[in-house]
């Protein structure tokens, strides 16, 4: 199950996006557009990921072996960090800008997996440098 979860995951969230485009009004306005953007991004990096770990079952090693496993939780500490700048900057052009609140709550956490995303490739194609 583990193997194949990520794919399991990547067809629930496209399964939601579907639902979403269908109830959504006739035309999408370019908020909603950049939204579906990025959603699609980060569906691309789950099927890159994805691949990795069974390409790397299928050549018999390991599937997450120290580093990997000590970059995404560097990637995950720095994404951490940084969303809650990040929160503190919905907050604040939010209220100054009157977004809606959901609309708020979405894009927050949206952001929150482009920065996870960004963390992670940042630290794989730089590595860890307390080695």
């Amino acid at each position: 199950m583990k193997k194949y979860g990520i794919f399991l995951l990547i067809i629930v969230v496209i399964a939601g996006i579907l639902v979403w485009i269908t109830s959504s009004s006739d035309r999408m306005d370019l908020t909603e557009n950049i939204h579906l953007l990025v959603l699609v991004l980060l569906i691309g990096f789950a099927l890159w990921f994805g691949y990795r770990r069974i390409r790397s079952m299928n050549l018999g090693q390991p599937v997450e072996d120290e580093m990997s496993k000590r970059i995404r939780t560097r990637a995950a500490a720095t994404a951490y960090y940084s969303s809650l700048y990040l929160w503190l900057a919905i907050s604040y052009f939010g209220e100054k800008h009157h977004i809606a609140f959901h609309t708020a709550i979405g894009l927050g956490i949206l952001l929150m997996a482009v920065v996870f995303v960004m963390a992670y490739l940042f630290h794989s194609a730089r590595g860890l440098n307390d080695e």
